[in-house]
């Protein structure tokens, strides 16, 4: 686990990295968007019917963290817990949609002074759609979303909206039998090694 400062959060935006806030904070016009997407084309050789894809979806979940004596509540204060969650496409295949549940826990342990230390993780839900379809021989179009559906109410702290959310969300792929395909042709000063 990472100590992290909620206030240093609200730089995310400018720093390239993806704040996944629950959707119905950003369906009611809050700051921030609730999915992430990738849209790919992938290629493959005639002999090669299915191409498997491989992938992670990575972000951080912010935990609330505070000591506990009698009559002593204690100063919270955040860190952050590094979640990968795993997705399988086969291209040209089906669509698919799954969620996945993150977090909801809330644990207690004591230290040598005899305090409590508490760790609570907001519950998240974290839907992942995959689809696929040839376009032409040897080529498919891919497209991966990941979507931050957790249930929230829209009055929500910000504090709240930040504990729930994935932050610096973003996704790792791969292909086994196929390779990704450039959408336009590639400038003659890059290559490929």
């Amino acid at each position: 686990m990472r100590t992290h400062d909620l206030a240093s959060t609200s730089r995310a935006k400018t720093t390239g990295f993806t704040v996944l806030a629950p959707r119905g904070w950003s369906e009611a016009g809050a700051e921030g968007r609730s999915s992430l997407a990738a849209d790919l084309i992938v290629e493959h050789e005639p002999d090669t019917a299915i191409v498997r894809i491989d992938g992670w979806i990575r972000f951080l979940h912010i935990v609330r963290r505070w000591r506990e004596r009698p009559g002593d509540p204690g100063d919270p204060w955040h860190e952050v817990l590094e979640h990968s969650l795993e997705l399988t496409a086969l291209v040209p295949g089906a669509s698919s949609r799954r969620e996945i549940a993150v977090g909801g826990e809330r644990s207690l342990t004591k230290s040598d002074d005899g305090a409590f230390v508490v760790s609570e993780r907001t519950p998240l839900r974290v839907a992942i759609a995959t689809a696929a379809a040839a376009i032409a021989p040897c080529r498919s179009r891919l497209r991966v979303v990941v979507d931050n559906v957790t249930p929230l109410d829209t009055s929500a702290s910000r504090e709240t909206v930040l504990r729930s959310s994935l932050v610096g969300a973003h996704l790792i792929l791969s292909a086994s039998g196929g390779r990704f395909a450039l959408r336009q042709p590639r400038p003659p000063e890059i290559v490929l090694a």
